[in-house]
């Protein structure tokens, strides 16, 4: 795969990804593209441990060994790290000096990442392309005004919480055109749907005072694949053009034995440095450079065995990457002292004798030189300013049924959300109740009367202690009989069944015991035990109580608050604007699982309580904002943010669809500067001037830090960068 395919690595200021480039059917296509990581903080281990772990990861899904692995790398760069001169910064050419050190790569270009999309859209269009580029980080972003097909001019700012239209509006007024803005927006790098929309539904015309464009813009939004598509697109259409034209490059590296030596001075010729140890004292050395050609040229050299009798059209075959990442600028090539190969035309430069001697050209070149590091220099200026604070507390009404107009008079249009809560509780029971089983057994009943006895059912007996039984059915006891010859009586007698009134264990008399009738003297009737009664239990068990059920709505109750709590946390708290004073909850019957007196070791409740809140949208709670504040000394100097303001309600009165409130709005913001003025003012001033200016300018700067290694700012007011700071945001 080596001579078919090179890495792609794009970096950005926070993050790196690296993809696997192709050639297959004379088309170049992505094999493979590898996660984005993270790196920052100046950290150049850092960057190359993302590099090679992205690497890796690239490598396995194009399932290729390491032999396979292709030694040849393409970079894509923020803009940012590209001098006026074309080439990268040192401080920043020295990570793609590491990475390939390191990496043992061989550097065949470099790409600015938005030059590479307007070279794309340049050629894809057939005309000059206009629009507005837009990079988006986590907190940074920058923009690249593109007209014609070139770009005109990049703003780069820093900014806190969330990306919105106003940001990008005020960012678009400080870019000095006297041509209307071109009506197209292209967003890349840490961007999503939800933000195009935003900016879509921004009012960017109709403004008084204000006229950022003719019409509503087209906002575009370049995903992770688009990117990374583009750049393959631009860096295989310069290695193809290159090849183009040069045709004697095939027939050169057939013939690599005959090739003769060619003078410096008349050809020009880019060389590509295969990876072999002679690369490693290039890295080490201070020749190592890389070089930027113009946009039309980049200067992307081809990978050495990709040269073949037909040449890779630069169509790319589309493909579905696992997870691409964003952002590059051109890439140079370094000089190899042996094999090395004309990539271009023999260039013939006519030969100038010059009548000045060579000691009286260095002296006049010599003040033009030291002139140089002026032009070329950047400096770096922290202003730690104070924000602008505000509070006010305002009488309001919040209605469901209001409309937008109605905030001049304060009265806010909400919304209502309702949602239901279950709420189960459960608490352990402490009433007690006795159960048990009566005692049961077999008697005789014995009739002394010389006629016969009916008794009826449930007659009672007791025995000697005082225990009742009663009969189970009715019986009849025959007379008794006597044999006056003999001196006998024989009393008439039956067998029955007795229970005992009661439960327990001490009902089971013994056999034998005797057992008189309450209704029945002795003297007629009498009863005997005739085997041991049995049955008889008694125990203690838990049941529900009064005081369990009061528990349990007790435990309800405060279950439901939780709940409440919870849901608004959770559900609620994802909803926009949630007004946290106007909950309104309205709980439902309670349904127990036993009854008061009944057995049971727990007592379990249910509730279902209907829970409702107000809610306001960002728009309006902007809305509101200005309102309270539009009156505020120093409110029109702010760089006004919403987010940087809260909003909290004291409910006074709330109903079913509209509440009176004590509305207290507060927050902070930076104030309103004018980067590019203070860029403008503070050129080709000394590190003193630059002071005096920025406490005369900008009053409510406490403190700043100018850092710059010459005595004078940059001529060039792009090169210095202002980063606005305060330890109150």
């Amino acid at each position: 795969m080596e001579g078919n395919s090179f890495w792609l690595i794009y970096i950005q200021e926070d993050q790196v990804s690296v993809s696997l480039v192709s050639s297959a059917d004379g088309k170049f296509h992505v094999s493979s593209v590898g996660p984005s990581k993270k790196w920052g903080d100046d950290d150049s281990e850092q960057l190359i441990a993302s590099v090679d772990e992205s690497l890796s990861v690239a490598s396995l899904n194009a399932n290729i060994t390491e032999s396979e692995e292709p030694s040849t790398a393409a970079f894509v760069v923020p803009p940012f790290w590209v001098g006026s001169d074309g080439k990268i910064l040192p401080q920043k050419l020295k990570y793609i000096k590491d990475i390939c050190k390191k990496l043992s790569f061989t550097p065949t270009g470099f790409l600015a990442e938005d030059e590479a999309l307007v070279e794309d859209s340049n050629k894809a269009d057939d005309l000059p392309s206009s629009c507005i580029l837009v990079h988006l980080s986590q907190n940074e972003f920058y923009l690249s005004l593109v007209y014609l097909g070139h770009i005109k001019e990049r703003i780069r700012k820093a900014f806190l919480g969330e990306f919105t239209g106003q940001l990008l509006e005020s960012t678009l007024l400080e870019i000095k055109t006297e041509s209307t803005l071109p009506p197209q927006i292209i967003f890349f790098g840490q961007a999503d749907s939800s933000l195009i929309s935003s900016i879509k539904n921004y009012p960017w015309v109709g403004k008084r005072n204000v006229e950022t464009f003719l019409h509503l813009p087209d906002v575009n939004l370049y995903n992770d694949n688009d990117l990374i598509t583009t750049f393959t697109r631009v860096i295989s259409s310069q290695m193809s053009r290159n090849i183009l034209n040069n045709p004697k490059v095939a027939d050169d590296q057939l013939e690599e034995s005959e090739t003769s030596e060619i003078e410096a001075e008349d050809e020009v010729e880019t060389t590509i440095v295969e990876a072999n140890p002679e690369i490693q004292s290039k890295l080490e050395s201070s020749e190592f450079e890389l070089i930027e050609t113009p946009p039309a040229d980049f200067g992307f050299s081809p990978v050495q065995e990709i040269f073949t009798s037909q040449i890779p059209e630069p169509n790319l075959d589309p493909f579905e990457p696992p997870v691409i990442l964003p952002p590059v600028l051109p890439l140079e090539t370094i000089p190899k002292e042996k094999k090395s190969f004309n990539f271009f035309k023999k260039i013939k430069f006519p030969k100038i004798n010059f009548n000045f001697n060579f000691f009286w050209i260095i002296l006049i070149i010599l003040p033009f030189l030291s002139v140089i590091p002026f032009l070329f220099a950047s400096a770096n200026i922290t202003l730690f300013v104070n924000p602008y604070r505000f509070e006010k507390i305002v009488e309001t009404t919040l209605k469901t049924d209001a409309s937008d107009s109605d905030i001049t008079s304060l009265i806010i249009p909400v919304k209502k959300e309702i949602f239901n809560i279950d709420v189960k509780a459960t608490v352990a029971t402490t009433g007690e109740k006795t159960i048990g089983e009566k005692a049961k057994g077999e008697i005789t009943v014995y009739n002394k009367l010389d006629k016969t006895q009916n008794i009826p059912k449930g007659s009672i007996l007791t025995d000697s202690s005082g225990k009742k039984f009663e009969l189970t059915t009715a019986v009849s006891i025959a007379s008794s009989s006597s044999d006056l010859s003999k001196g006998i009586i024989t009393l008439g007698q039956t067998k029955t069944v007795v229970v005992a009134t009661d439960i327990g264990p001490e009902f089971n008399v013994s056999s034998g015991s005797q057992l008189s009738f309450k209704d029945y003297p002795n003297t007629s009737l009498i009863a005997k035990v005739e085997n041991n009664f049995s049955g008889g239990t008694k125990q203690q068990i838990k049941a529900v109580g009064q005081s369990d059920k009061t528990a349990i709505q007790s435990k309800i109750d405060e279950e439901i608050t939780k709940a409440i709590e919870n849901k608004v946390n959770q559900t609620v708290g994802n909803v926009s604007g949630v007004i946290k004073e106007t909950i309104q909850s309205d709980k439902g019957n309670l349904d127990l699982s036993r009854e008061i007196g009944e057995a049971a070791e727990e007592l379990s409740g249910t509730v279902t309580a209907s829970v409702s809140v107000f809610t306001i949208s960002p728009s309006i709670k902007e809305a509101i904002i200005k309102q309270v504040l539009s009156s505020e000394t120093d409110f029109n100097k702010i760089n006004f943010d919403s987010n940087n303001f809260s909003l909290v309600f004291k409910v006074k009165k709330i109903t079913s669809n509209q509440a009176t409130a004590t509305l207290t709005v507060s927050g902070q913001s930076l104030p309103k500067i004018d980067i590019f003025a203070l860029q403008k003012t503070l050129s080709v001033k000394t590190i003193k001037q630059s002071g005096e200016t920025i406490k005369k300018i900008i009053p409510r700067a406490y403190n700043f830090h100018i850092e710059s290694k010459l005595p004078l700012l940059p001529f060039n007011s792009k090169n210095i960068n202002i980063e606005i700071k305060t330890e109150s945001l």
